[in-house]
């Protein structure tokens, strides 16, 4: 994560209103966070859960699509770049083990939504991320009552049909750690 990024993310977070952060969802929805940056983690993990979701992170793709596999998950919020398994590999593994997960790319990439869409993401959202715009969004993909801010609702993506292979007993984590 590049210095720009990380500050926006860290001023984004002190300009959410409180009423904003604090209006907790009925029932606690399950987000699934991969992003191998620890302060967007770190700083994504604090808002979700001060706005009443339970959060689970990790940092690479692998262990989001092992966790996506094992635990329900309401949503997964998936960053592109990381190492060994990237965004975009997480992504088409899901299409066909787990189609019906929504997924909300967030990226630091440029001009990635039709690539995004084309996926299976139901929504791609750019660093630094407009992070009232974020919970509008998670609010709406959830099924949540919707808060204050005003959003123009993504476009749905093609209907793709799949047909998810039996389950086999292998796990996608990476197996290596590069730094």
């Amino acid at each position: 994560m590049n210095t720009a990024t990380q500050v926006c993310l860290e001023n984004a977070l002190g300009s959410v209103s409180e009423t904003e952060a604090q209006t907790a969802p009925t029932k606690k929805k399950r987000i699934l966070l991969a992003d191998d940056s620890p302060q967007i983690r770190e700083s994504l993990s604090k808002l979700l859960r001060n706005a009443g979701y339970h959060i689970t992170l990790v940092a690479q793709g692998g262990q989001a699509l092992d966790r996506a596999l094992e635990e329900e998950f309401d949503l997964l919020l998936l960053d592109l770049n990381m190492p060994g398994m990237d965004g975009w590999q997480t992504l088409d593994h899901l299409a066909l083990l787990k189609p019906e997960l929504p997924v909300l790319i967030i990226t630091a990439q440029p001009d990635q939504r039709d690539w995004a869409r084309a996926g299976g993401a139901r929504a791609l959202m750019e660093k630094p991320l407009d992070l009232p715009l974020l919970l509008q969004t998670i609010r709406e993909f959830t099924g949540q009552p919707r808060g204050s801010v005003v959003v123009n609702k993504p476009a749905a993506p093609a209907q793709f049909h799949f047909t998810a292979p039996e389950k086999h007993d292998f796990r996608f984590a990476d197996s290596g750690h590069r730094s």
